[in-house]
């Protein structure tokens, strides 16, 4: 994900450094090259972020241009579009998208103002090979009188009640018995994957709840079932049909306590392996109904660190993920093979410790 960013900014650099050595039909050439850069770095990261550079190179462009005073004008209308695009972005997102159903909202798109922007500095580049600046000036009112209509339909359409409304009838008619709630990031979605089979092992039917755009992706490989990208407390309520009696968590997430808040369900946090780090006692597992730990030691170290939860909270189910290991019996000759499984390093500072550094002293 970082490479897109960084080829984007180094389009930027290239360009400024054409017009500051070269300048003329040279840097026009790097300006082109330099917007093709940037829109393929978009579509590929899907991403606002990157309004910034090319907000940037536009800047450069005018600059470059500065002596045609009508094209003065219409630079300085393509850097007020790709501000307009950057304050407007988050009135573009839909309360609520859906994957695996028979309907679902349109993604929008990302920067219309800029992205019209950047056929116009195509053709402002082309002004330096002589074409009529009359072209170019009627291409960019155009092209920006279309980015504002389609702006004006995607946030209707956003703040539209009719296609999140769609999804929620389309959730009633798949059913649903339970939920699986997840807000991480892209490299924690193991943590949703190792409970995905085994909770389809039920039978019963299920969607998957994501919080953030990046796990949509990872949700997609690892199941089938529907799948609802619900980024706000409002497109939550949309994704919980009344099928639904339970909710299952598999990490601490802060959001988590947006799907507590449905207080009709039974919540279940199943968590996402064993370790004597934090975040195996949170304090945090205190707000679910249910809490299943694979063994008594599971239910000991919350009381041991001093975090109180009732027993009837937790329910000894094992460590489904470990059914394939074979487990030597009482006639299984001398010797025997050791599962040796350090924990992870944790992400933060205070889970940043494993037995690894140790590992050959605990084996032997």
């Amino acid at each position: 994900m970082f490479l897109p960013y960084l080829l984007a900014w180094l389009a930027v650099l290239a360009v400024f450094a054409m017009l500051a050595l070269v300048g003329g039909q040279p840097a026009a050439v790097a300006a082109v090259l330099g917007s093709a850069a940037l829109w393929m770095a978009e579509a590929k990261t899907g991403s606002a972020a990157l309004l910034a550079p090319k907000a940037v190179l536009i800047t450069a462009l005018v600059a470059f241009q500065a002596s045609e005073p009508l094209a003065v004008i219409a630079g300085l209308a393509l850097i007020a579009g790709a501000l307009a695009d950057i304050v407007m972005q988050p009135l573009t997102v839909p309360i609520l998208l859906s994957k695996n159903l028979k309907v679902s909202a349109k993604a929008p798109l990302r920067a219309p103002f800029t992205d019209c922007g950047l056929l116009s500095v195509i053709l402002l580049a082309a002004v330096s090979f002589g074409l009529p600046q009359y072209v170019f000036a009627a291409v960019a009112l155009l092209s920006h009188a279309l980015a504002a209509a389609i702006a004006f339909r995607r946030i209707n359409h956003a703040y539209s009640h009719l296609a999140p409304k769609a999804i929620k009838q389309a959730l009633e008619a798949h059913a649903p018995r339970f939920l699986l709630y997840f807000s991480s990031n892209e490299n924690s979605s193991y943590q949703l994957s190792m409970w995905i089979p085994y909770l389809e092992r039920t039978g019963a039917r299920y969607a998957l709840i994501v919080r953030e755009e990046e796990l949509f992706k990872p949700a997609e490989k690892a199941t089938t079932a529907p799948i609802l990208l619900a980024r706000t407390q409002r497109s939550l309520e949309y994704a919980v049909p009344s099928t639904v009696r339970a909710v299952f968590y598999v990490n601490n997430s802060p959001l988590n306590a947006s799907g507590i808040r449905f207080a009709q369900l039974e919540h279940v946090q199943l968590g996402h392996g064993d370790s004597e780090k934090p975040s195996s006692y949170d304090k945090a597992f205190a707000m679910f109904d249910q809490i299943f730990v694979a063994g008594q030691a599971g239910v000991d170290r919350f009381a041991r660190n001093s975090v109180q939860i009732p027993a009837e909270k937790f329910r000894i189910v094992g460590r489904p993920q470990l059914e394939e290991l074979e487990v030597n019996g009482p006639d299984a000759p001398a010797e025997h093979t050791v599962l040796y499984a350090p924990t992870w390093r944790g992400g933060m500072n205070d889970m940043s410790f494993g037995s690894l550094a140790i590992g050959a002293q605990l084996v032997s």
